[in-house]
């Protein structure tokens, strides 16, 4: 008899996607030999005068929804996270909708 505790338990399917494809984007490598400047030479980062932060993109040069290993790219990491803190302030003081509708 099989036991079907450990079935229901069982990872259906994985699905992997190549760096620079699919909805997570690993960027540790890259960073580590040659930050910011690696990624924005290989067309994966860049930061328009009407970006915030700077976008990290996929080889199609669709944003990245989800960036891997950010800690390993200091600076972009700082900016991300100052940004965030600013975020973080807005929504504590309740001032996040003003600043939305001022901002977009």
């Amino acid at each position: 008899a099989i036991d079907d505790s450990k079935r229901s338990r069982r990872i259906d399917r994985i699905e992997f996607f190549s760096h620079g494809y699919g909805p997570v984007n690993t960027v540790g490598l890259f960073c580590g030999f040659g930050g910011k400047n690696a990624l924005r030479k290989n067309g994966m980062l860049r930061r328009n005068e009407n970006d915030v932060v700077p976008v990290v993109s996929n080889w199609d040069g669709t944003v990245t929804p989800v960036i891997h290993q950010i800690d390993r790219c200091a600076e972009i990491a700082g900016v991300l996270e100052r940004e965030a803190d600013l975020l973080w302030q807005l929504i504590i003081e309740g001032s996040f909708v003003d600043f939305l509708s001022d901002n977009l």
